[in-house]
C-alpha cells in the first residue's frame, strides 16, 4: 500500500516542469524519443542484454489519445525490428482508455498484439495502480 506522502509526490512528478523530474527520472528512462530509445536500447544489446520499450503516459481522457498511443506503439515495434533490436514493448492499459471504456482498451490493445506478433515480438502489460488491476487482470 502507497503511503500519503508518495501518492502525493507521485502526482506532482505529473504536473512539474520537466527539467524539474529529469533529474529523478533520468536513471530510468532512455530519453524523451524514440531514437533516444534505440540508440540506448543498442547499447544495453552490445552489453547482452534486452529491452523492454514503454511509451510513457498514462491515464488518457479521450479516444483520440488511446489512437495516439498505439501508433507510437506501432512505430516503436516497426522501429525494434528494422534495427535488429533485441527488444520488446510494454504497454499500459491505461494509456489505451482503460479508465473509460474496455471496447477502446481491447481493440487498442489487440491492434499492438497483433503487430508484435507479426514480429515475433513479446508484449508486456504493465501492472498499474490498485484501481485499476482487476481489470487489467
Amino acid at each position: 500500500m502507497m503511503g500519503r506522502g508518495k501518492k502525493l509526490l507521485i502526482g506532482m512528478l505529473g504536473i512539474a516542469p520537466k527539467p524539474m523530474v529529469w533529474p529523478f527520472a533520468k536513471k530510468y528512462i532512455a530519453g524523451e524519443t524514440l531514437d533516444d530509445a534505440v540508440r540506448v536500447t543498442r547499447e544495453l544489446n552490445a552489453e547482452g542484454c534486452r529491452a523492454t520499450l514503454d511509451v510513457l503516459g498514462e491515464d488518457i481522457r479521450v479516444e483520440a489519445e488511446a489512437h495516439e498511443y498505439v501508433e507510437k506503439y506501432l512505430t516503436a515495434i516497426e522501429r525494434i525490428r528494422a534495427e535488429g533490436l533485441d527488444a520488446n514493448v510494454s504497454i499500459k492499459p491505461t494509456a489505451m482508455g482503460l479508465r473509460f471504456s474496455r471496447e477502446l482498451t481491447l481493440t487498442c490493445v489487440r491492434r499492438i498484439l497483433e503487430r508484435a506478433r507479426d514480429h515475433g515480438m513479446t508484449v508486456r502489460i504493465d501492472m498499474e495502480d490498485s484501481p485499476v488491476t482487476a481489470i487489467t487482470l
